[in-house]
């Protein structure tokens, strides 16, 4: 792991990250938000089948937090994210105005989880979701 997150920090010119399906899944995710915390104009993050539930939404949250995020798109398919992931991802949405795609295709999002995202699309600009 050490040895991506060198990687990634000193890397200037990549745009997209797709750790989809790694079987290290904390790995992907510490990985994932170091690089966002040291280079917030990356267009293309990919965390699908991680096993991502509430607590890692939260971690990813806290990365995306403070930082202006430039991201486009945002693929957590195939986790087990939950309404209280859910609601971290939405106030993160509330914060970032570039993200037009974003996939949480199986996943626990119940009607509350739902509500909270719909509520932070009203903000952001969305226009390609699937759940």
């Amino acid at each position: 792991m050490k040895y991506l997150a060198k990687v990634l920090e000193n890397n200037k010119t990549l745009k997209r990250l797709d750790l989809a399906k790694n079987p290290n899944d904390s790995c992907a995710l510490v990985s994932a938000a170091f690089q966002i915390q040291n280079d917030p104009i990356r267009s293309t993050i990919h965390l699908r089948s991680q096993k991502i539930g509430d607590d890692e939404v939260r971690f990813l949250a806290d990365a995306f937090s403070g930082t202006e995020m430039k991201f486009i798109e945002l693929d957590l398919s195939d986790n087990e994210i939950g309404d209280v992931g859910a609601e971290c991802l939405a106030r993160v949405l509330q914060n970032n105005k570039t993200l037009k795609t974003l996939s949480l295709l199986h996943n626990r999002i119940g009607l509350i989880g739902l509500q909270c995202l719909l509520d932070a699309f009203g903000i952001n600009q969305v226009t390609y979701f699937t759940k």
